[in-house]
């Protein structure tokens, strides 16, 4: 019998703690705040699985779904896709291998 145990597949798309903070500036003279459009979402997302987003109006999703998309940048987090880092608030877009346009063409936003 084989102790072996079973090679985990690798997350076709893993998130981590993404983040995405907008400034808002009221005044000229007024402080700056800001709006966590996102804050700290996590997932994995293996091959062949479907993730779905739901929520409220304004809790996010269109957010992330800019963030997988590449659009925009984290504030926060690190986004992997097959393994390979693409964004992160460290080393900024990745080119993750020529798999960008890959990762964009799969991704749908249903409203």
């Amino acid at each position: 019998m084989s102790t072996q145990k079973a090679a985990t597949p690798q997350p076709l798309l893993q998130a981590i703690d993404l983040k995405k903070h907008y400034p808002v500036k009221k005044g000229l003279f007024a402080p700056e705040r800001l709006v966590k459009a996102l804050d700290g979402v996590s997932f994995t997302l293996e091959r062949g699985k479907t993730l779905a987003v739901v929520g409220e109006s304004g809790c996010g999703k269109s957010t992330l779904g800019r963030l997988l998309t590449m659009i925009e940048i984290p504030t926060g987090g690190e986004l992997y896709y097959q393994g390979r880092i693409c964004l992160s608030t460290t080393r900024r877009r990745r080119s993750c291998g020529g798999k960008k346009s890959r990762l964009c063409s799969r991704t749908r936003m249903v409203r």
